[in-house]
């Protein structure tokens, strides 16, 4: 029963990551990541009784309910283990125990740096921050960090922020805090288990950073390139734009799908779980093997939200399939032979742009969902890793973001 806790306790974070592992080559601190590092603090915790059982109101604080353990403090919604309890913050209290990274409470300032300040190991920064990294890979996500400074310009703080993509405009507000004193870290807080923010405040966070690189230049403050992507081209071609046709493959039509007709495209899912939207709708995740469907039942109705395929034997638009090489896949879509942008413009209703992160490219593609702006886009994103299809995704924005 403890391991099915656990499982259930996990269902809303892991709904809440589960798409776009984007970030995963290029060093920042990304969803999958900590996800893992939350999985173990589950495990150990779960093995054991809280030293403050049972829980009472006395426990309740600003995170939330506080389960001590010896080696950490879990909070959760309510003073009591179920099915139904969400975690929410986690603080590390034992320095034997590992943070995410490995960060230990104890660890110099330099392990810090080490870890996710390599981009500013001298902490060049505004006088108050020193940014670490930003990666805006937005409308599904972005990763951003940062080192608060003190008077004398040690580092007082290091967070590292996770935004992803849940749905409709509403992205995910976690991550970890660390707290130093006297150049040592004191304190090690991961946050947001449970927290959404809108996409205006995801873009603010990143604008900040942006701003603090910018002024670390000595330039005028201006939208600073995104630090670990740059601009990938695909060899100009005719073939038509993603458009409407291309919602249609595999038995399906993703405009107009339901739960029945993916079982019956694609079989009965090996897993099905689910986690309540704080706006009074219920998010279903749905996995096959090589597959995974995210879909939102809510006042409006049920409709899909993404679908990701890794399975070489499920073709998507236009008959791509994981494993394929760049080249073939690449020139199923029209490519006007730009860097970056693919075709049309930034905000256009319609077009498609290419990066490099690390070792991958990645070709995204936008299509208008309706005649007006707010009804926000098809996207369809292809990932490629070292030339290869490693996997496909197609999704519905709201609000349609770009970088």
């Amino acid at each position: 029963m403890k391991l099915k806790r656990i499982i259930c306790l996990l269902i809303a974070f892991c709904l809440l990551c589960p798409l776009y592992a984007l970030a995963d080559d290029s060093g920042v601190l990304a969803e999958g990541e900590l996800n893992d590092w939350v999985v173990k603090a589950l495990r150990d915790s779960a093995a054991r009784e809280p030293l403050n059982a049972p829980v009472g109101e006395e426990s309740h604080t600003e995170d939330g309910y506080a389960f001590i353990y010896d080696f950490a403090t879990l909070y959760y919604d309510k003073p009591v283990l179920d099915e139904e309890s969400v975690l929410l913050a986690i603080s590390v209290t034992d320095e034997s125990y590992p943070g995410p990274r490995g960060i230990k409470l104890g660890d110099p300032q330099s392990a810090l740096i080490d870890t996710y300040g390599w981009q500013n190991p001298t902490l060049v920064g505004d006088g108050i921050f020193a940014a670490f990294y930003r990666l805006n890979t937005l409308p599904q996500s972005a990763y951003w960090s940062w080192a608060q400074l003190g008077a004398s310009g040690e580092v007082t703080d290091v967070q590292c922020a996770i935004h992803v993509q849940v749905a409709d405009g509403r992205y995910t507000d976690a991550g970890v805090v660390y707290s130093l004193e006297d150049g040592v870290v004191t304190s090690i807080r991961i946050y947001g288990l449970y927290s959404f923010v809108g996409a205006e405040e995801v873009r603010g966070n990143l604008e900040a950073v942006g701003s603090v690189q910018t002024a670390a230049s000595g330039d005028e403050v201006v939208e600073v390139p995104d630090v670990t992507l740059s601009a990938a081209t695909v060899t100009a071609n005719q073939a038509q734009p993603f458009n409407a046709e291309d919602l249609s493959f595999a038995g399906m039509d993703y405009a107009a799908l339901t739960l029945e007709s993916a079982k019956a495209a694609l079989g009965e899912p090996a897993s099905q779980s689910s986690a309540e939207d704080e706006a009074g709708g219920t998010y279903l995740n749905l996995t096959w093997s090589g597959a995974e469907l995210i879909w939102l039942e809510d006042s409006a109705g049920g409709r899909a939200q993404s679908l990701r395929v890794t399975d070489a034997q499920i073709e998507g638009p236009r008959g791509i399939k994981a494993g394929m090489s760049f080249e073939e896949t690449a020139a199923l879509f029209f490519s006007e032979g730009k860097p970056g942008v693919l075709y049309g413009q930034t905000g256009d209703t319609e077009y498609g742009e290419a990066v490099n992160e690390g070792t991958q490219t990645l070709l995204t593609y936008y299509m208008a969902c309706g005649p007006e702006q707010a009804d926000g886009s098809y996207v369809l994103q292809l990932v490629f890793e070292n030339g290869a299809l490693k996997e496909w995704v197609l999704s519905t924005s709201q609000v349609r973001w770009t970088m």
